[in-house]
């Protein structure tokens, strides 16, 4: 069974398969956050002092980074979601490849519109006239 999985997983493969698996992984990942975010706001309890100690460890640019792909894994997560509400609430199961898609366009504009927040250096904004 376990030396077939690759196999079946090539043979049967879909948007809905990737689009399951993402889910997965970033809600995961948020989960992740969550915790590092507790532990590093739990600074407070020592001072003011060891609050903003705590807080400019992650104001470099690995913290920027990782703030990004935090951008990245709340708007997938959110956008499908509300995709696979619309999908079980509303038995939209005939429209249920067309609403994988339009997540997907969506969050690549949020996530393209965003670089520029926080890459400021790439100017993609103002090449679109944003």
């Amino acid at each position: 069974m376990i030396r077939s999985l690759p196999k079946e997983t090539y043979r049967n493969f879909n948007s809905g398969m990737l689009s399951y698996a993402f889910h997965r992984i970033s809600g995961i990942a948020l989960s992740v956050y969550l915790f590092l975010h507790i532990y590093t706001l739990s600074a407070v309890r020592k001072g003011s002092e060891a609050f903003d100690h705590s807080i400019v460890k992650w104001d470099n640019t690995l913290g920027h980074i990782l703030e990004y792909f935090l951008l990245f894994a709340v708007a997938y997560h959110a956008l499908n979601g509300i995709r696979i509400i619309l999908a079980d609430f509303f038995q939209m199961t005939l429209l249920h490849k067309r609403l994988i898609w339009l997540t997907w366009i969506m969050f690549f504009v949020i996530i393209g519109l965003s670089l520029t927040y926080f890459f400021p250096g790439l100017q993609i904004a103002n090449r679109l006239n944003y």
